[in-house]
């Protein structure tokens, strides 16, 4: 692999590693869930049967299962559609738990490479992760719903995230809106990061010259 070629792959590792993790913040990250919950009266969705403290336990339990820490999902809360659904979620999260090592473990092998060419790799990484906010600004302004449509419509192979909430406990807990939000954030993480990076970038640039 020439130097070229493998300065825009570290760049492209580089850009994947700093989308994903928020993506991993937030997969785990039970308390941010908990308090939308407060602050949206999740919990009036649910059966006056259901105690806050039993709500609270069984969501905890879907993020156990999709982050591959429990291996089974409360059969007798959740849906037929919501059991098949976090089923391919935490496929999804196997797999981005697998790429997000990867590019960690990938970009940790090629550090030397990176120090003799930071300038050229950031000045990639930086193109990369403005165009990847371009798109994603872009998608905001066609919609977030309709995105999300699709998002979906990419993700999964079938129609199980097409959740009834007349029947399915799962949707009750995630409405659009905290997706938005979330969503919000990571995009939020990824520009943020970026113009430190710019900043490092032109402050590299000023010494060399």
């Amino acid at each position: 692999m020439n130097k070229k070629l493998k300065t825009i792959c570290l760049s492209f590792i580089l850009s994947i590693f700093i989308i994903l993790t928020p993506v991993i913040f937030f997969l785990n990250f039970d308390a941010y869930y908990f308090l939308k919950f407060d602050n949206l009266n999740i919990y009036k969705n649910f059966s006056n049967t259901y105690t806050d403290e039993y709500l609270d336990y069984n969501f905890r339990d879907v993020l156990k299962y999709i982050n591959w820490r429990d291996s089974e999902i409360e059969t007798n809360f959740f849906s037929q559609e919501d059991q098949v659904h976090l089923k391919d979620v935490r496929s999804i999260v196997g797999g981005i738990y697998v790429v997000y090592l990867s590019s960690f473990l990938i970009a940790l092998s090629f550090k030397d490479f990176y120090k003799k060419n930071n300038k050229h790799i950031l000045n990639n990484l930086i193109i990369i992760n403005w165009s990847i906010v371009s798109i994603s600004v872009l998608g905001v302004f066609a919609g977030f719903s309709r995105s999300f449509e699709l998002f979906h419509k990419f993700m999964f192979r079938n129609d199980y995230w097409l959740l009834d909430p007349q029947t399915s406990n799962l949707i009750k807990y995630l409405p659009e809106s905290v997706f938005q939000e979330i969503a919000t954030f990571i995009l939020l993480f990824v520009i943020i990061t970026t113009i430190l990076l710019t900043l490092n970038w032109r402050t590299k640039i000023t010494k060399s010259s």
